[in-house]
């Protein structure tokens, strides 16, 4: 099953190395990990990957998650049949 999400802004708590993305529409949360904690092989670039401010990211539940990105929400007229409005509305 799949929901498409709108990416807010990183969080990042240096403090606590943590870095936070949720959707800004349902709160569902994009990405959560410790920069630091990362492994990488030796030589290779520790810098974190994130995703747009309103980017549209369909999430793909399943053992592994997918992430992909399916456009930016200001440039659709429509929007997906699996948008996370779904989620939160009653």
């Amino acid at each position: 099953m799949s929901a498409t999400h709108v990416a807010g802004p990183v969080v990042a708590f240096k403090k606590l190395d943590r870095v936070l993305q949720r959707c800004v529409v349902c709160g569902y949360k994009l990405l959560d990990c410790h920069p630091s904690r990362m492994a990488v092989p030796e030589g290779q670039d520790r810098s974190l990957t994130t995703f747009g401010e309103a980017d549209l990211i369909q999430v793909e539940e399943g053992n592994p998650t997918s992430y992909i990105r399916v456009g930016k929400f200001a440039d659709v007229d429509i929007l997906p049949d699996d948008f996370c409005l779904a989620l939160v509305e009653d």
